[in-house]
């Protein structure tokens, strides 16, 4: 996530060198290229995530200034449009996680920031100065704006300390909103049907990311259960490996 909750003791120099070995890697350069849509019209904590497999990227809906466009904010009395930086910062983010096995809090979330970071500076911006034009947009209180949140969002990095239950509980809650109750879809606590169970179909969330949990069937949810939505699968897999 794009919110600067997270302070590194890495210098310059290292996460230089971090980046440019990162986006050397084969595995993250073959994952960057791979396509994605950008969605921004849900409310996100830290201004920016992902979807779980990284097939979206979340852009929080109040990321706007008087009537410029969406993503068009001011920073020293110039414009700015942060949507690429935010982007190539949720994108390189999650593929350090998933590919590397790189730690959220001491490794993919400082390098990818400073890969925002250096495209602001290539556009003749102080970083210092954005962080600031972006702490309003940031949400830390339970309460604060978040009314609606896309359920397939990957939770890892709220789940990293420093953590706040408040954000995670309200972050929860609103998800539930975009999906389908329970009976609705015949859900049961424990499967009958042979070989089928919530923990491998391709909507169940795995604790990894907030589970467990679905996509599409409101919580709680048993990963022994089973619903008629039931498809063999993993949640946010790329189609043909």
């Amino acid at each position: 996530m794009s919110g600067h909750q997270h302070t590194s003791d890495l210098s310059n120099d290292e996460l230089d060198d971090l980046l440019d070995e990162a986006l050397a890697n084969a595995k993250i350069r073959k994952r960057l290229a791979r396509g994605f849509k950008l969605v921004t019209d849900f409310d996100i904590a830290l201004l920016g995530s992902s979807a779980i497999g990284g097939g979206t990227v979340y852009l929080d809906r109040h990321l706007k200034y008087r009537k410029w466009p969406y993503g068009t904010l001011a920073v020293a009395s110039r414009k700015l449009n942060v949507i690429p930086g935010l982007i190539r910062h949720e994108r390189l983010e999650q593929a350090l996680e998933d590919e590397l096995g790189w730690p959220y809090v001491k490794l993919a979330h400082p390098v990818a920031q400073h890969w925002e970071e250096r495209l602001y500076r290539n556009q003749g911006f102080d970083p210092a100065a954005v962080e600031r034009m972006f702490e309003p947009y940031i949400k830390f209180d339970a309460k604060e704006r978040i009314v609606k949140t896309p359920p397939d969002l990957d939770m890892r990095p709220l789940l990293a300390p420093p953590r706040s239950t408040g954000i995670i509980a309200r972050v929860n809650a609103t998800a539930q909103k975009e999906k389908r109750r329970q009976a609705s879809v015949g859900y049961v606590a424990k499967s009958v049907v042979a070989n089928q169970k919530c923990a491998k179909c391709v909507h169940f969330i795995q604790p990894t990311y907030g589970g467990p949990a679905c996509t599409g069937v409101d919580s709680p949810i048993n990963p022994a259960g089973w619903c008629r939505r039931y498809r063999l699968g993993t949640l946010g897999e790329k189609p043909n490996g």
